[in-house]
């Protein structure tokens, strides 16, 4: 059994964010808290929040829907609601906010899959849940998202498109762009195919914090998006000698490795240099192990120093859950807490796949 709450929503985006409001209430209250802290909650960042969510109401108006779905589900204020899903891009420079610097992987061959690991704060799995949408547009999808929100961590859609995403750091802000973690959720629920996704994400310029968000489909097709106030795309190819590839395997951590994207790229250099040691880990770990389930299970439970995927502590990060993810099977195996102590439990998305936007 899957150790993370289960939601289950369905229907308009105002009926999905009411079920989910209603059915992770406390949680929703408890993430508000964590994400926002009382003394943080300024003029200037609601002011923010105006302006960002004036460029979501005319861009993806359903996400706005379903946050007053959230509100009224779980009694709480809107106004709350839109700048807990907005603190990503508030709080961007905050040591205390969840920094999701976490690690993804692509894994192609006989049954393509993608993994992550939700690197954040000791603690941070209590805001967590596993959930199931069946929206009235779009295609089934089941992912992982902190409560109360309209991001994603990375799932899988009932069409064979699966997603995992980590943070990008940008030294630049553009108060005019979106929420690239809501626009990732947005690519599961309309998408079915990485060609499809990505020139959706295209016209998606971010605010300043973004992610590298791994994009895998059922056929084996498999990119990095490096996505903050612009992109860049790497394609798994037959090239092996590529930085973030190894054979059929591709990857990233919290850094850019493009040359389009290191010029924007932000962050403390501790944090950076964690995802570097974490990334040439990767480098060396790729050439030895099974393309299987097996063993991307193993990726997800490494301890070496420097570099481990599996963190207690290092860099202040710790791992407080992993999946992985099929876009055959649309199913996700997850562990909660340390993957190097937890069992991978599965989930299937239980849903007929909808139809297309």
């Amino acid at each position: 059994m899957v150790e993370f709450p289960v939601v289950e929503t369905e229907g308009t985006p105002y009926e999905i964010g009411l079920q989910h409001g209603r059915k992770a209430q406390k949680q929703i209250r408890a993430c508000f808290e964590r994400l926002c802290p009382v003394g943080e909650r300024t003029q200037e960042r609601r002011q923010h929040a105006g302006e960002i969510e004036r460029q979501i109401a005319e861009r993806m108006p359903a996400a706005l829907e379903e946050m007053h779905g959230i509100a009224d589900g779980a009694r709480q204020p809107y106004e709350d609601i839109l700048l807990m899903n907005l603190s990503v891009e508030l709080w961007q420079e905050d040591l205390y906010m969840p920094r999701r610097n976490c690690t993804i992987i692509g894994v192609a061959g006989a049954e393509p899959l993608v993994a992550k690991t939700i690197d954040v704060s000791p603690g941070d799995d209590r805001y967590i849940i596993c959930h199931q949408v069946k929206p009235q547009s779009g295609y089934d999808f089941l992912h992982l998202t902190y409560a109360g929100t309209v991001w994603t961590d990375g799932g899988v859609n009932g069409a064979g498109l699966a997603q995992s995403n980590s943070s990008l750091e940008s030294n630049q802000c553009n108060w005019a762009g979106f929420p690239v973690f809501i626009m990732a959720r947005y690519l599961l629920q309309t998408c079915s195919s990485v060609s499809e996704a990505l020139s959706v994400a295209e016209c998606f310029e971010g605010i300043n914090s973004g992610g590298n968000v791994l994009l895998g489909d059922s056929s084996g097709d498999f990119v990095v998006l490096e996505k903050t106030v612009s992109q860049a795309v790497r394609r798994l190819k037959e090239d092996t000698k590529a930085d973030g590839q190894v054979g059929e395997i591709i990857f990233a951590t919290n850094h850019s490795v493009t040359e389009e994207m290191e010029p924007l790229l932000g962050g403390s250099e501790a944090l950076l240099t964690n995802s570097r040691h974490r990334f040439d880990n990767l480098t060396v770990l790729a050439r030895d192990v099974k393309r299987d389930l097996e063993g991307t299970f193993s990726f997800l439970r490494n301890h070496t120093s420097p570099g481990g995927l599996c963190q207690h502590g290092q860099g202040a990060l710790h791992t407080v859950g992993a999946f992985v993810g099929s876009p055959k099977r649309a199913m996700l195996w997850i562990a909660r807490g340390y993957p190097c102590e937890s069992e991978f439990a599965s989930i299937k998305l239980c849903a007929a796949t909808g139809e297309g936007e």
